[in-house]
């Protein structure tokens, strides 16, 4: 923008203002290499596509192999942790019969030394 003078040359003006160029006419050799090259790359996203989508598809297989695998997993686990209470269980009880096993060993010891004491000395 010429200030001084107040004048606006083209060059200054933004794009949206400054007149339209005509058309060029395309080559037609080119116009016919930039369609193939266009039809390349289409051809080119649609092998991409097709191999993204055949990934999400495996990949989808196995997620739902491995939820299976878990669900497994997760049934097993509570059957081991069941298990594991019900031989736990079995331990105490175990252990209170080996407890009652050898008070009544001691008992019985006393027992027997009470009846020999006796059988020594009679009354």
């Amino acid at each position: 923008i010429n200030a001084e003078y107040g004048q606006v040359k083209l060059e200054d003006l933004p794009d949206a203002l400054t007149p339209e160029k005509p058309a060029t006419v395309e080559d037609p050799v080119a116009a016919v290499n930039r369609e193939s090259h266009l039809q390349s790359e289409l051809e080119l996203e649609r092998v991409r596509y097709d191999e993204s989508a055949a990934a999400l598809i495996r990949n989808q297989e196995e997620l739902r192999k491995r939820e299976l695998k878990i669900g497994t997993l997760e049934k097993e686990n509570e059957h081991m942790k069941k298990k594991i209470a019900d031989l736990e269980e079995e331990l105490r009880r175990f252990q209170q019969v080996s407890s009652d096993n050898q008070r009544l060993r001691d008992e019985n010891a006393a027992l027997i030394r009470v009846i020999g004491k006796l059988s020594r000395n009679p009354l």
